[in-house]
């Protein structure tokens, strides 16, 4: 029992002050869905809503294989587009961060 509840506590904690990290993990447990491998966005996009998103993936996805000849990884990228879903998962103020080698965060492509 209390291995069970330790393990409980630092899941918790661990969601706490990383969300972003958890997002990553579980990306469906944040209320995301999956757009194409590896891409997710918050649910109740519409198709206008997610062609720019996977046009912007896309783009992203040939220039890093351009300029690395290839690839390691492929990273989960979660996209919000609505500030609610960006407070959800962890976000702030800033444009974009790469959370270790676990994901990339966008906030909205309209501020831009």
């Amino acid at each position: 029992m209390g291995l069970g509840a330790l393990l409980l506590a630092v899941g918790a904690a661990l969601v706490s002050a990383y969300p972003s990290v958890v997002a990553t993990t579980c990306p469906r447990c944040y209320g995301l869905v999956p757009v194409r491998d590896g891409l997710y966005a918050e649910r109740g996009l519409s198709n206008a809503d997610r062609q720019p998103l996977v046009e912007v993936y896309d783009d992203a996805n040939q220039r890093v294989d351009a300029f690395y000849r290839g690839r390691r990884s492929r990273p989960t990228v979660l996209a919000c587009v609505t500030a609610g879903c960006y407070d959800r998962i962890g976000g702030g103020g800033e444009r974009g961060v790469a959370v270790l080698n676990r994901g990339e965060h966008f906030p909205a492509l309209v501020d831009g």
